[in-house]
């Protein structure tokens, strides 16, 4: 309720934002090192996004694969970033205005729905490495939800989904009525509609 984050479990690459060198493990909530308020929070494999209610995104944890959309790591040059072991604003996004931020499951990419209409994306998705975000889509989105190697999003009253099709999740099926949000799993995709219904496909394995 006060927008302070909380994290737990493993602290490796600092994943749990806890501003200590070492990384600790926790295994009971533990606050995240920052006085900044957040309104909503995702988490991926080894990296977390939260966004501010005046539409800021803020992550931490590993950069393995540029999830901080910054350079990597060059263990020779000693220049980049290894990881953030404490909320920081993503400088390149600092312009934007952002309404949602999502993370699909055991991913190391984030997409973000700036107020514009544009989906902004960095980190690794689909085997290469975006230290600057790319613009997903062409047209104005209203909702997005990112999968483990795929996302999706509503376009003028349509979903649209791209990337990994390997369990069919990106195959959208005909839809009875006009979508209101879309979510995304790690081989699953839904569209949900105003009455609180679902329909979805992909692995169903996964819902």
């Amino acid at each position: 309720g006060s927008g302070k984050p909380y994290c737990w479990g493993s602290g490796v690459k600092g994943r749990l934002g806890s501003g200590i060198g070492s990384n600790p493990d926790k295994a009971t909530p533990f606050a995240v090192a920052t006085s900044t308020l957040f309104a909503r929070i995702e988490s991926g494999k080894a990296h977390t996004c939260a966004l501010t209610s005046a539409g800021a995104v803020w992550c931490w944890g590993d950069n393995t694969d540029a999830q901080m959309a910054e350079d990597l790591w060059d263990s020779t040059a000693k220049t980049g970033t290894k990881s953030n072991q404490s909320p920081q604003a993503i400088a390149e996004m600092g312009s934007f205005t952002i309404s949602k931020v999502s993370i699909g499951p055991e991913s190391d990419f984030t997409a973000a729905l700036i107020d514009n209409g544009s989906i902004a994306v960095w980190g690794e998705y689909n085997g290469t490495v975006y230290t600057d975000h790319f613009v997903l889509n062409s047209g104005v989105a209203t909702d997005v939800a990112a999968g483990t190697d795929h996302v999706c999003y509503i376009e003028s009253g349509a979903v649209t989904c791209t990337g990994d099709n390997s369990a069919g999740q990106t195959t959208v099926p005909t839809l009875s009525k006009t979508p209101a949000s879309v979510h995304a799993g790690a081989d699953w995709s839904c569209a949900g509609f105003e009455a609180v219904t679902y329909t979805c496909w992909g692995s169903k394995a996964g819902w």
